[in-house]
């Protein structure tokens, strides 16, 4: 909690967990429950923006079956940082930290 918010009294909203990119029926990879959702949508923001960067690059010159991978895990972590913070936003912590 950085200064601002504790002269404000205010408590963070927390994340919740969130998985996605599955192998079969297991999740690959998990968001934390617990993470401030401003750092969770931060993120979300770099990986979208990383994807569109990739995406119009390889729009000139065609996708290679690499990038195409690259840009479907971006959107798919961006998706589940986004997905994990919405709950929160919308409940306050009521379910924040929450799996």
């Amino acid at each position: 909690m950085n200064s601002q918010n504790t002269e404000l009294g205010v408590t963070p909203l927390l994340t919740n967990s969130s998985e996605f990119h599955f192998v079969g029926e297991r999740p690959f990879f998990t968001v934390l429950a617990g993470i401030p959702v401003a750092d969770a949508l931060r993120e979300a923001s770099c990986f979208l923006a990383a994807g569109e960067a990739i995406l119009t690059k390889a729009l000139d010159g065609g996708l290679s079956v690499d990038e195409v991978f690259g840009i479907k895990l971006l959107m798919a972590t961006a998706k589940a940082l986004v997905d994990s913070s919405t709950a929160p936003i919308q409940f306050g912590n009521r379910q924040g930290g929450a799996k």
